[in-house]
């Protein structure tokens, strides 16, 4: 899964920022930077997987309540399901105070187990890397 694949996320704590420097990434920074990638663009982004994106700040800042939760995991989990490189997917949201929080869990078929938590106050994207 190795590649040379330009970072997106080469800020400090995975903030968006492009890397100029087109390092090759780790097949751990792949996947985690497709996790990312996957819901934090507008669904048609990618011209390659159009179906592969979901911005989850935008149904935050529809009005997003308790009862769309449910949802929003199935969203999620769905935008990883046919991808070859997961041999588990999972993902956990709650809203609490206006502030959601999605804790993504994946195993890839390599065996790597990363766990992810991306929190959203209205007021940008937050990243924290769990496992």
């Amino acid at each position: 899964m190795d590649g040379n694949d330009i970072s997106t996320f080469a800020g400090p704590g995975y903030t968006p920022d492009l890397d100029t420097l087109g390092r090759v990434l780790s097949s751990e920074e792949a996947i985690i930077q497709d996790m990312l990638r996957a819901i934090t663009e507008q669904p048609g982004v990618l011209f390659w997987a159009p179906r592969a994106t979901f911005n989850v700040s935008s149904v935050l800042q529809a009005g997003m309540t308790d009862a769309d939760i449910s949802s929003l995991e199935s969203i999620i989990a769905t935008l990883f399901e046919d991808d070859p490189r997961y041999e588990s997917f999972s993902a956990k949201a709650t809203l609490t105070s206006g502030t959601l929080s999605v804790v993504m869990s994946a195993v890839t078929i390599a065996g790597q187990t990363i766990t992810l938590k991306v929190t959203d106050d209205g007021t940008g994207l937050e990243y924290e890397r769990l496992t």
